[in-house]
């Protein structure tokens, strides 16, 4: 099975050495890449070089060959990277074709460990057309099924985008292994999507915008539910409506899914992030939750550059739902918890208790939260963050709980946001009391974001609000956890 294809930049992302480096003017063609004597390609690039130590880690990988398409007089390298100093040398050889051939190289199986790339060296006029790793395995492969799980809210041209693009790949073409392999159910928040494709394997559910983004995830494990006995689906990946993609990270998932060792097949695999305004830039590739000052394991790295792709740390606490994988066994009869938008792909990554895992190459471009940023945002994050700790334990003693919130509450105060220091004090009253969240679904009433705007009340209103709150969080904050860790155990716990 083919494991990983050579990538050309696309109209996705245009930045070369994510794909390739070269030396001379390697043109760009229709076909492919030429060549002139002197001039040099080689793959020590994100998105073309395989992390092998990876791959023989995780999964039952063996037997790996490397295709190569190619016309010329070339010498013909690959290479393992094992670390910024040092490259191995494990393979050379000189080919004189005269026309365009295939060429097939046996990767070693005592490569164990590393990161292989491969490197041509024209000595004449050399025509490289593409190139593919595949596997013979001896071992059966897994029967990966999944199922693709969006909500969408008022997004028609970027979503309508992204469903073109999935109905022109492999797992709509059915002379191919990956046809019906991919399932795609999309919650039409908003109501008004009209779904360009038109397939058994894709379908389309209008639903209430009333419990948000969470709501629409809901419904869409729900409707995947209804069907997992038919189709037997092994996976659900939740994505964004929003993000770009390649097709490839589809394809280089499946790989990875099929072949996962017994070990590892309980872990989910989250989908890096790169930035849209920065396309070579990754912005995050899994997450930590850390009390919710949250790292961003490889965060803010410019992956053009070779030292990047030799990440040293590829886990983490949990995935973002702008595309993370879960397998089915552990999620479809747990519901997420009721947060309307924000934290909730937090909580529910935390909830199993796993390593989650990431793959090179498997990504989407995301707008980051700064261009997202307002201040019933801000409202969503306190609020929602306080929950996630108190679920997961690690929420913080009653004094230093307290502390933390009133250095926001004095950020907001002295940068004259009259506003922020408002929704701050009402997210941590919200989650207080928790009624918000059986009552309203997790969404902030329309009443609290009309009083937000008022600045001329909130000076009145705050500073009293603020002192009640606090008084109140003194005097019941161990029940508070208590409640909230006995009321997620009653309705939200359940992964199995």
């Amino acid at each position: 099975m083919v494991i990983q294809n050579f990538l050309f930049p696309d109209e996705v992302c245009k930045a070369q050495e994510l794909y390739f480096r070269k030396t001379g003017t390697a043109n760009r063609t229709a076909e492919g890449i030429t060549l002139l004597a002197g001039e040099a390609l080689q793959t020590d690039t994100y998105m073309n070089a395989l992390d092998i130590g990876y791959w023989k880690k995780y999964t039952n990988l063996e037997n790996v060959i490397l295709e190569l398409r190619v016309q010329g007089d070339f010498k013909f390298l690959i290479e393992v990277l094992e670390n910024r100093e040092e490259n191995r040398l494990v393979y050379e050889h000189e080919y004189h074709l005269e026309s365009a051939k295939t060429i097939c190289i046996n990767i070693p199986e005592e490569i164990r460990s590393g990161t292989l790339y491969w490197k041509v060296c024209a000595k004449s006029s050399v025509k490289y057309y593409g190139a593919r790793y595949i596997c013979v395995q001896e071992h059966e492969k897994r029967d990966v099924r999944l199922a693709l799980n969006i909500c969408t809210y008022h997004r028609q041209q970027q979503l309508e985008k992204n469903l073109r693009k999935i109905s022109e790949s492999f797992f709509f073409q059915s002379q191919t292994e990956f046809y019906g392999k991919l399932h795609v159910f999309v919650i039409d928040n908003g109501q008004d999507f009209v779904s360009p494709m038109d397939s058994d394997y894709l379908k389309v559910f209008q639903n209430s915008n009333a419990g948000g983004g969470t709501g629409g995830f809901t419904r869409g494990l729900e409707e995947i539910q209804r069907e997992q006995q038919t189709h037997g689906y092994t996976h659900v990946i939740f994505m964004d409506d929003d993000v770009e993609f390649q097709m490839e990270s589809f394809y280089r998932l499946y790989a990875f899914l099929s072949l996962l060792k017994g070990e590892y097949q309980d872990r989910p695999i989250a989908g890096r992030m790169f930035r849209l305004d920065k396309r070579k830039v990754q912005y995050t590739a899994v997450e930590r939750w850390n009390k919710g000052n949250i790292i961003h394991i490889g965060g803010n790295l410019d992956m053009c550059l070779q030292e990047n792709i030799l990440e040293q740390e590829r886990t983490g606490d949990y995935g973002g739902w702008w595309f993370c994988t879960y397998p089915i066994q552990s999620i479809l009869h747990g519901r997420p918890f009721p947060f309307f938008i924000h934290c909730d792909d937090v909580e529910f990554g935390l909830r199993q208790q796993k390593e989650t895992l990431t793959l090179p190459g498997v990504q989407v471009w995301h707008e980051t939260y700064e261009y997202r940023e307002n201040p019933i945002i801000i409202y969503y994050d306190i609020r929602n963050a306080l929950v996630v700790n108190a679920l997961w334990g690690q929420a913080e003693d009653g004094e230093e709980f307290i502390q933390k919130w009133k250095e926001r509450l004095t950020e907001f105060h002295n940068n004259k946001r009259q506003d922020l220091k408002y929704l701050c004090t009402l997210a941590m009253w919200h989650f207080c009391s928790g009624r918000i969240f059986r009552i309203s679904r997790g969404k902030i009433p329309p009443l609290w974001v009309w009083l937000s705007k008022k600045e001329a009340i909130l000076k009145c209103v705050t500073p009293v609000f603020h002192r009640i709150t606090e008084k109140r969080v003194r005097n019941q904050y161990f029940h508070i956890i208590k409640k909230y860790k006995e009321d997620y155990k009653r309705n939200y716990g359940s992964t199995s």
